[in-house]
């Protein structure tokens, strides 16, 4: 199973998301989170769920050219809340996978022969 690369670009005042399912088709568009303000997920969730569809896991990785992470609190905890996100979808789809496989096996054992 190949996964999906997520990139975010972290500047000053936002963050932008670009997406890779590393499959040869178009690219689902960027996402910018707002981070001068209060943090809005919800555009970047809606992507998560078109996602679970492909059947694929997350890679991700954040690009900080202006060590925005060292000095920032606020970047830190959105990076350490995206990284949450990613990780219980990760969960979602291994689990899913799991049960699927499991459920061939169980009928590969019910063939008569």
């Amino acid at each position: 199973m190949s996964s999906i690369i997520i990139k975010h670009n972290i500047q000053t005042e936002k963050i932008n998301i670009s997406f890779d399912t590393q499959n040869g088709s178009l690219s689902f568009p960027e996402v910018e989170i707002d981070i001068k303000t209060d943090i809005d997920f919800n555009e970047l969730l809606i992507k998560l769920t078109e996602f679970i569809e492909l059947n694929k896991s997350i890679d991700y990785e954040f690009i900080d050219e202006f060590k925005l992470l060292d000095n920032s609190s606020k970047i830190k905890l959105i990076k350490e809340t995206l990284e949450e996100i990613y990780n219980n979808y990760n969960n979602h789809i291994i689990i899913d996978n799991t049960i699927e496989e499991k459920a061939v096996d169980d009928k590969e054992d019910d063939l008569p022969f």
